[in-house]
């Protein structure tokens, strides 16, 4: 058919008994062979530029042998693996160790299971500085007729800028919930010294033209029944004012003042004399300015102090401040009935407090058991803190 044919001859001479010589040979035809051959040096020159090419490590691994070949420009940082040709546990050692384990366990799944054939996988492999890259491995798993594994083929890319930038991104929201839980605790501040105000404006004068009548009633007792009906009439609106009004103090109360005394201040005040026993420490903390942070532990505190008075039964209650490597440390003890932490935080409290807690970076923990009271202990980054 005019196509060309190539044959692999072999000859070899036989001897006869008369003394003369032949020659024999075996002629095998090779075209298809070679064909072959050619076709794999050509896919093989294109994998070759394309690993040179490519800032990935791609690799070609023989399960049989534990060799495996190494090709790519391997992130550029691993001269001695490149083009070679070297034992599994040579890459292995440049993996974390963390995540070794976790890899080599995940891996040995995959190769057991005949169903699989694609493998990916994320890990962090050493750089030149021996910090870590982040990388993902995508693989093609090679199979025999009877379904096991012999031969990984796959490449492994450098994907740290886009973990960073996934990092970045996670951190940029938790600022923002951080930011906007801080903006609504500074918008509820707000809403409270307006209330104040309204209170000053709309009860105290209700209350002061009560007084007067009754004292008009007192002076005039013929008009008595009439003022004690007025003075009734403005006291009852004054209470339905009072009800929809917050009396908690105004962020202007903690201006210019230590955190340790503004809780201590408060505390004496509204809670004279009464038990629990009310005692409280704190050691340099003038250094810090940020009075809507210093209100919000303020109302830890409060919270706190109502959890003790309402379920504690505490003889103590004691709040320590401090100031230590750069974090701000609270700690709020009683001597109550405890309770069992096993089941959690529950109740409105704690979740406020968790929440003022998480606004400004920090982190919370409770100690208590039934019968040995409650500790509440809180750290907060000074870096999380303005300073004004």
């Amino acid at each position: 058919n005019g196509k060309t044919r190539i044959f692999h001859v072999t000859k070899f001479p036989i001897g006869s008994e008369e003394g003369g010589s032949l020659v024999g040979g075996v002629s095998l035809e090779i075209t298809e062979k070679l064909e072959d051959e050619q076709k794999l040096r050509e896919t093989l020159e294109r994998f070759e530029l394309v690993s040179r090419t490519t800032n990935d490590l791609i690799y070609d691994w023989d399960l049989q042998t534990g060799n495996i070949k190494l090709m790519g420009n391997a992130f550029g940082l691993y001269d001695e693996l490149k083009d070679k040709e070297v034992r599994i546990s040579d890459l292995q050692a440049y993996i974390h160790p963390e995540d070794l384990a976790k890899l080599n366990k995940k891996l040995e799944r995959t190769i057991k299971d005949r169903q699989r054939n694609d493998w990916h996988v994320e890990f962090r492999i050493r750089d030149r500085d021996n910090g870590y890259l982040h990388v993902m491995d995508r693989s093609r798993i090679h199979r025999d007729e009877n379904g096991m594994a012999y031969r990984i083929l796959g490449s492994i890319q450098d994907i740290s800028p886009v973990h960073e930038m996934n990092k970045r991104l996670q951190e940029d929201r938790i600022l923002d919930h951080r930011r906007n839980q801080r903006v609504s605790y500074e918008v509820a501040e707000r809403e409270r010294v307006h209330l104040a105000e309204e209170l000053h404006d709309q009860v105290n004068p209700l209350l002061a033209a009560a007084r007067l009548h009754i004292s008009v009633s007192e002076s005039n007792p013929g008009s008595a029944a009439e003022n004690l009906a007025k003075s009734k009439s403005l006291i009852l609106e004054a209470i339905d004012l009072i009800r929809n009004m917050s009396q908690r103090m105004s962020v202007t109360l903690v201006n210019d003042r230590a955190l340790d005394d503004i809780i201590r201040s408060f505390l004496k005040k509204h809670y004279p004399g009464e038990a629990p026993l009310v005692t409280v420490t704190g050691k340099k903390l003038d250094a810090i300015k940020d009075r809507h942070f210093k209100l919000n532990v303020l109302r830890m505190v409060q919270e706190q102090f109502v959890n003790t008075l309402q379920y504690a039964k505490a003889g103590k209650f004691h709040v320590d401040l401090s100031l230590k490597n750069g974090k701000v440390h609270l700690r709020i003890e009683d001597d109550g009935v405890g309770f069992d932490t096993s089941a959690g935080y529950t109740g409105l409290g704690f979740s406020n407090i968790q929440g003022r807690v998480e606004a400004y970076g920090g982190k919370m923990r409770i100690t208590s058991s039934p019968g040995k009271g409650c500790k509440l202990s809180a750290t907060f980054p000074m870096s999380g803190i303005s300073d004004t």
